[in-house]
């Protein structure tokens, strides 16, 4: 049975990679000295570097929303030792929410709506960690009966400010899916027109019976439809050429009505490694038909026409990494990508008609440009 949440208590995930300030102390939670226990997490004022630094692993299954929480400095879990408590010494995950050394924790309070202002729940017995003694501020763990919006209460040792920092763990792979565009905000740019293909059709009847069936005629037309996608993202943990991306994404195009969309699931997307801010090209054959009515002894010219354009696309994601040790870190949104892409829309049809008389005094089977 799942540890219940305190009243007026809502629940959010912890990042990959934190640190934590006691809002009673002013100081950060570190990985302390030897002389004060195994593993011994409190608030001291000399604390730099990697001792700050805690990081989370997912838990099994549904957990309802518990994480493992280990210290960066010494790769230990997060545990309560001997019921009271909180340190480092953890060498295996302990998903018992029955026993003490349960390595599980979760974030189950923001304070008047500001998700730095946070408070941590042990899975065992639902307790809170706060912070014990005026000495060293030891971490422990205890239940109390927590008001949030009042600072100034004895629910303050329970209070502290969180700060998401960059994940120190080194990443060997990122999957990532779920890409939300922002279509809205989609941008156009670099229009220009684009000859596409060019084709004829002929009616050597001399009949001027327009209703003729051999009036109406099939031009048939061909070309190469080049398009181009790239993915760029501000700042990534997989953002380095060490680190092999999985890639999940639709494509955005431009529409006929000179605007960018997504076509229909599965129709146009992209699955596969992939390598930020590569441009991914891909070239195909499209057959067209134009119909057309030529005029007996007439020739028609169609041209193909489109609008050849760049856009970019704001887009959101979710990342996934397999580190280095071979776990997996939490599930992460992940905001400020942009998705570029070359596309083609406004395809215009346009005939040109010639008599055969008029070819045949000019000396040649087509106009200038013409296919023969």
């Amino acid at each position: 049975m799942a540890p219940s949440l305190p009243n007026a208590f809502t629940l959010y995930s912890l990042p990959n990679a934190f640190t934590l300030y006691s809002n009673k102390y002013a100081r950060h939670v570190s990985f302390t000295a030897p002389e004060q226990g195994e593993g011994a997490l409190s608030c001291g004022s000399m604390a730099i570097g990697q001792a700050l630094t805690f990081i989370t692993e997912p838990a099994n299954g549904r957990q309802d929303g518990f994480v493992h929480i280990k210290c960066y400095d010494n790769d230990k879990y997060l545990m309560s030792k001997d019921g009271l408590y909180v340190v480092a010494s953890g060498n295996e995950k302990n998903e018992d929410r029955s026993v003490r050394d349960c390595t599980m924790f979760r974030r189950p309070f923001a304070d008047g709506g500001n998700r730095n202002i946070i408070s941590l729940q042990h899975a065992y017995q639902s307790k809170l960690i706060h912070l014990l003694g005026d000495m060293y501020g030891l971490l422990a763990v205890i239940t109390i009966n927590f008001r949030p919006g009042e600072p100034k209460s004895s629910t303050e040792v329970a209070l502290f400010t969180i700060k998401e920092v960059p994940d120190p763990r080194p990443v060997v792979e990122s999957e990532i899916t779920d890409v939300k565009f922002d279509i809205e905000r989609a941008k156009i740019y670099g229009e220009r027109p684009i000859q596409l293909a060019m084709g004829k059709a002929a009616n050597d009847d001399d009949n001027n019976n327009n209703n003729n069936n051999n009036n109406n005629k099939d031009v048939a037309l061909s070309y190469p439809k080049t398009e181009t996608s790239t993915w760029k993202v501000t700042s990534s943990s997989s953002s380095s050429n060490n680190v092999a991306i999985k890639l999940k994404s639709a494509i955005p195009v431009i529409v006929d009505d000179g605007k960018v969309g997504l076509p229909p699931a599965a129709v146009k997307d992209f699955s596969g490694p992939y390598e930020w801010g590569k441009t991914l090209e891909s070239t195909s054959a499209v057959n067209t038909t134009y119909k057309v009515v030529v005029p007996p002894r007439a020739v028609a010219f169609v041209t193909l026409t489109a609008t050849q354009a760049s856009f970019d696309v704001p887009f959101s994601y979710t990342q996934r990494d397999t580190l280095a040790n071979g776990t997996t870190s939490s599930t992460s949104q992940k905001q400020g990508g942009t998705y570029t892409g070359l596309g083609l829309f406004n395809f215009r049809y346009e005939a040109e008609f010639w008599s055969k008389d008029k070819l045949l005094d000019d000396g040649r089977d087509n106009p200038q440009g013409y296919l023969t």
